[in-house]
């Protein structure tokens, strides 16, 4: 069976190895594959029945990678109220869509940092609907109080709803059952607030999290099973300190 290629020319390539762009190039796709990415002088002849596109000089590079995405929320904002006014089958939707403009963008990889669950990762893979590739968080883990607890002070918590975000712990044993939780669920990165945010409604960037002895808890537990990066949100200096000596893989923001 003949399998179906296209062949583009006209165009410049940067191959994401860190060479030098090439000017005069050519990109072969067999399948869906890239076969062939390189001078277009090497380029293999066109077959009779192969698509032979022009970019008319365009440059092609590879798919961006997104580390730090929310595709649950249309903005900061919705993590406070976490769609509390939008029913699920909307949320999804909504969900999707931003994921579809992320992709055409030219996204083709994104890590999802809490607010999205797992379901959305499976669709994609299954080509239900378009997005990036993910690696998923799942929900924000922090103490009561902090910046992923959103109770506001008529005691009304908006992610008691069905499409929470939210990993509440205050103990190394209860940071310990949290991680398990995660990794039951599909978490592909632990996500833990050593800080507070600017959204949260009980504290701040400068006030402390999770703690360093929590953080290297959950570290130490996410290697019993099979190895888990630990991605810390982490604005405040004493957050930062705390989230590196307890061994995360990265810190997010970092601002202060």
């Amino acid at each position: 069976m003949t399998r179906a290629r296209t062949l583009y020319r006209d165009l410049t390539l940067i191959d994401g190895t860190g060479a030098a762009p090439v000017t005069d190039a050519a990109v072969l796709v067999e399948d869906g594959l890239i076969a062939y990415a390189g001078p277009a002088a090497d380029a293999p002849e066109p077959r009779p029945e192969d698509t032979v596109e022009s970019l008319g000089g365009r440059t092609l590079l590879p798919g961006f990678i997104d580390t730090h995405v929310h595709f649950g929320f249309s903005d900061s904002r919705a993590l406070a109220s976490n769609n509390a006014t939008v029913s699920r089958s909307l949320h999804a939707f909504e969900t999707a869509e931003r994921m579809r403009v992320t992709l055409e963008a030219g996204v083709t990889g994104a890590r999802d940092l809490g607010g999205a669950d797992s379901g959305f990762r499976v669709a994609q893979e299954r080509g239900l609907i378009r997005g990036p590739r993910l690696s998923m968080a799942l929900r924000l883990m922090s103490h009561t109080g902090g910046h992923a607890d959103f109770t506001l002070p008529s005691g009304a918590n908006p992610h008691d709803c069905e499409h929470t975000a939210a990993e509440i712990a205050d103990s190394p044993q209860e940071v310990r059952v949290a991680t398990r939780r995660l990794v039951r669920d599909g978490a592909d990165v632990i996500k833990v607030c050593a800080t507070g945010g600017l959204s949260s409604p009980s504290d701040g960037p400068t006030d402390e999290g999770i703690t360093e002895e929590e953080i290297a808890v959950i570290v130490a537990e996410t290697a019993k099973h099979g190895g888990r990066p630990v991605a810390a949100h982490a604005q405040g200096a004493a957050g930062i300190r705390n989230a590196v000596r307890g061994g995360v893989a990265s810190v997010e923001h970092g601002y202060l």
